[in-house]
C-alpha cells in the first residue's frame, strides 16, 4: 500500500449558503490545504425540500431552503479568479442540459485563467435535472461517450472539427482556444457504476469518481477497478496516470458516543433513497419506492408531498448509512481510507453531513477533518 499517493479533496458546493460564505468556505479549504474541492451541478437538491424543517433536519435552522442553488459555471468561474492553488472540479456535470461544445470551450477557458487547476468530472446525468424541465433522459451511456469524444476532438484538433454522432452531428466546427501548459487539457474523470460507464471510464477517461454507496467495500471497489483497467488496456490506453478516486458521504466526530446518537437520526435515512434494490436485500426488505428504483438516477424529491415523504422514510432500515458513507472519529475514517488505497484508491473527496443532523457540530467537523487531511499529507 502506497498511501503518500492520497489526495484528499473536499465537496464544497453552495448548497443553500449566500455565495460570499460560500467562497470564503473555499478560501478557508485552500488555506488549510485540501487538494481539491468539488462543485455540483444540480438545478434542485437531492433532499427533498417539503421535509426541510428545523423540526426534521437541523441544517434548516440556518439555511432556508436546500433548492437555494447557485449555477455550477458561476461558481467555478469565481472560484478559480479567488484562490491559487486548490483543484476545482466539476462533481458532476452531464450533456442533457450543457452541449459539449459549451462545456469544451468553459473548462478549457477555467483552464487557462486557473493556470491548469480544473477537471471535467462528468456523469450520464440524473432524472432531477432533466424531466422536471422538459428534457428527455434517455440514451444517457450514448450520449456521454459522444459527449467526451466531441470535448477532446475540440480541444486538439481546433478547427474544421467533423463528427458524426447519433446524438450530434458537427460540421467545421472550431476551439481555437490552447491550453494552459501545452497539450496538457483538463483531465476529465467520470462518475461510473455499472458496466457499461466503467467500460467507458477505461477507453475514454483520465479518472474515475465513483460514489461510496457504489463502491460499498474495497473488494467491490477493486472488482469495479478492474473493468475499468481492462477497457483501458483493450482500448491501448496508458494508465498510468489514471485517477482511481471516490465521492465518500461522512459523519465525523472525535466522540464514538455522538457519533453512533448522529447515526440514528431520521434525516440519514433519506441516504436509503440512493441506493440499489441489492442493499435493502441485506436487511431483508424492498426498497421503499420499487425494487427496480435506481434511487441516484431516478429520485426526483419535487414530486413527493411531506406525508408520502415520511411513508417512504418509515420503510427504511435505520443502519443503511453504513451502505451510503462513512461514519466514526477522524482515526477510524483514515483507516476506512486505507483500506480503499491498498486497492488502487489515489483521490477521495470527502463531504461532510454531520452538521446536516447537529449544526453544533461545525467547529468540531472542520478539526476532525483537518485531522484526516493532516495524516495523509504527513505521508507524502
Amino acid at each position: 500500500m502506497d498511501i503518500s499517493d492520497v489526495r484528499i479533496g473536499i465537496d464544497a458546493s453552495f448548497e443553500g449558503v449566500p455565495f460570499k460564505a460560500g467562497l470564503s468556505m473555499i478560501q478557508n479549504y485552500e488555506k488549510a490545504g485540501f487538494d481539491c474541492v468539488i462543485i455540483d451541478d444540480h438545478l434542485m437538491n437531492f433532499f427533498p425540500e417539503v421535509l426541510w424543517d428545523p423540526e426534521f433536519i437541523d441544517a434548516a435552522k440556518s439555511i432556508e431552503s436546500p433548492n437555494n442553488l447557485y449555477d455550477m459555471c458561476t461558481i467555478i468561474s469565481n472560484v478559480v479568479m479567488n484562490t491559487k492553488k486548490i483543484q476545482i472540479a466539476s462533481g458532476v456535470t452531464e450533456c442533457f442540459r450543457r452541449h459539449p461544445a459549451d462545456l469544451a470551450q468553459f473548462f478549457l477557458a477555467q483552464n487557462n485563467l486557473s493556470k491548469g487547476r480544473i477537471i471535467l468530472g462528468m456523469g450520464a446525468g440524473e432524472y432531477l435535472n432533466t424531466i422536471p424541465y422538459g428534457i428527455d433522459y434517455n440514451r444517457p451511456v450514448s450520449r456521454l461517450r459522444e459527449c467526451i469524444k466531441i470535448i477532446k476532438l475540440l480541444w486538439q484538433e481546433k478547427k474544421n472539427v467533423n463528427f458524426e454522432g447519433e446524438i450530434w452531428k458537427l460540421k467545421g466546427a472550431c476551439l481555437g482556444l490552447n491550453p494552459y501548459r501545452k497539450n496538457k487539457y483538463p483531465p476529465i474523470w467520470v462518475a461510473a457504476h455499472g458496466p457499461q460507464m466503467l467500460n467507458l471510464t477505461g477507453e475514454l477517461a483520465d479518472g474515475w469518481y465513483p460514489c461510496k454507496f457504489h463502491v460499498s467495500s474495497p473488494n467491490v471497489y477493486k472488482e469495479k477497478l478492474n473493468v475499468i483497467q481492462e477497457s483501458a488496456k483493450k482500448a491501448e490506453r496508458d494508465t498510468d496516470k489514471f485517477i482511481p478516486s471516490m465521492f465518500a458521504p461522512l459523519i465525523i466526530d472525535e466522540d464514538n458516543e455522538d457519533v453512533k446518537r448522529m447515526l440514528k437520526s431520521e434525516v440519514l435515512k433519506i441516504s436509503g433513497l440512493f441506493l440499489g434494490s441489492q442493499h435493502f436485500k441485506k436487511y431483508g426488505v424492498s426498497h421503499p419506492i420499487g425494487d427496480s428504483f435506481d434511487g441516484l438516477v431516478q429520485f426526483i424529491p419535487s414530486l413527493y408531498n411531506k406525508q408520502q415523504m415520511m411513508n417512504i422514510i418509515e420503510k427504511i432500515p435505520q443502519d443503511v448509512y453504513s451502505e451510503f458513507g462513512f461514519a466514526g472519529t477522524s482515526d477510524e475514517i483514515i483507516s476506512k481510507i486505507e483500506n480503499y488505497a491498498k486497492v488502487g484508491l489515489k483521490y477521495i473527496v470527502l463531504y461532510d453531513q454531520t452538521v446536516m443532523v447537529d449544526m453544533n457540530k461545525v467547529n468540531d467537523v472542520q478539526k476532525s477533518l483537518k485531522n484526516v487531511l493532516d495524516y495523509f499529507k504527513a505521508q507524502r
